[in-house]
């Protein structure tokens, strides 16, 4: 048995925490027929077919593809004529079992001290506000605790006048070693809150060692990455790690139920990306899945600057006039987010004017949707 998520966490389950335990039911429920069935009919043909529902949950690898392109499309009107940069922010190992006991907090102050790094450093060596996208990762390549977050970096600044500030150089944003120092001061600043106010526990060898790892600056890995070839570019690189979860199917290459073992493939990236397989039992697959479901709630796609939600409509014509007047160019038109490409085909005709016509709960309850919601429904959602 190749691929099959689903089927390895129900083998795995009893090693799922408590906390964890909705999120992968969804996931080993997912396309089974447990959550019900999507009927779709084709106009052309009056073919019909009931079709398995899926989770439609953020760590189910079947179920994001669908989202993430639909993500990026909204995403295409942000676009701005601009270099864009990629930086990478990564904890140290010794945070590993704080952030293993308290996830929400240890990830969410990840990403306010590394938006504030990059936000501080733009206003004072570009002398304007930047505009990022910051997407967070908690995994490695072995399925191992590895917190980190990618950050999208338009390549200037926007003043309080309206004046755009270009990068001095295109393959250059920020020194590395200045946000590397900046992102441990304000990471040790926000930690220190935490621990005052108790709501972070106390790691194993006691807070004198953490102190003393973490103040070592070589231990906080910045990387900021060559720019992209064009804005385009940017939504082909999001399109693989926004929606991205911690394991695809694709890299999961054999699952033996009788001998209750797992083989999957990655990356080594300490022998120059060299491919290699490994094998481990169900119950340790689970165990490392599991560490990267993120908390109820809590938001791994956040944007900052003028690209934050609040401040996008208002600002991004801003930016584009500045960017405009400051290349002596004609501001280009906004993009406008155009509807989801994907359709599905009809397995008898072929045709791409196939429709979900009703929807069959867990319990058998059959939902006819009025004519006028079953195209609505079957664009704006993943597929069932």
């Amino acid at each position: 048995m190749t691929g099959d998520l689903g089927a390895i966490l129900r083998a795995g389950f009893a090693a799922v925490p408590p906390r964890h335990h909705a999120t992968v039911r969804a996931l080993t429920r997912c396309r089974t027929g447990e959550l019900g069935h999507a009927h779709t009919a084709c106009p052309d043909c009056g073919h019909g077919e009931a079709l398995p529902r899926g989770c439609g949950n953020r760590h189910c690898p079947r179920c994001q593809g669908r989202l993430a392109r639909a993500w990026l499309e909204r995403q295409r009107s942000a676009l701005l004529d601009a270099p864009y940069f990629h930086v990478v922010c990564t904890l140290p190992h010794a945070l590993l079992p704080l952030c293993a006991a308290a996830p929400r907090e240890l990830y969410a102050l990840l990403f306010a001290a590394a938006a504030q790094t990059l936000q501080q450093l733009g206003r004072e060596r570009l002398g304007g506000e930047l505009g990022l996208t910051m997407v967070l990762h908690t995994w490695g390549q072995r399925l191992g605790l590895h917190p980190h977050v990618h950050a999208i970096v338009a390549g200037g600044a926007l003043d309080e006048q309206s004046r755009w500030h270009r990068v001095k150089s295109r393959r250059f944003l920020l020194p590395v070693g200045v946000i590397a120092a900046v992102l441990r001061g304000k990471f040790l600043a926000g930690l220190t809150r935490l621990k005052d106010r108790g709501e972070v526990p106390e790691p194993p060898g006691g807070w004198p060692k953490l102190w003393r790892e973490l103040g070592e600056a070589k231990k906080w890995v910045v990387y900021c990455k060559p720019p992209f070839a064009g804005p385009e570019s940017v939504l082909a690189y999001l399109s693989n790690y926004t929606h991205r979860v911690a394991i695809s199917e694709s890299r999961i290459e054999h699952f033996d139920p009788q001998a209750g073992t797992v083989r999957f493939h990655y990356r080594d990236y300490a022998d120059n990306g060299a491919r290699k397989h490994e094998t481990i039992t169900v119950e340790q697959f689970t165990r490392r899945f599991c560490r990267h479901l993120l908390p109820c709630s809590f938001t791994k796609i956040r944007h900052y600057g003028f690209l934050a939600n609040h401040a996008r409509t208002r600002e991004l014509p801003r930016v584009r006039a500045a960017i405009a007047k400051a290349t002596r160019r004609k501001p280009p038109p906004p993009v406008p987010a155009p509807e989801p490409q994907w359709k599905p085909k009809c397995p008898h005709c072929g045709g791409s004017a196939t429709i979900c016509a009703a929807l069959v709960l867990p319990g058998g309850k059959t939902i006819v949707l009025p004519a006028a919601a079953r195209l609505v429904l079957w664009k704006t959602r993943a597929p069932p």
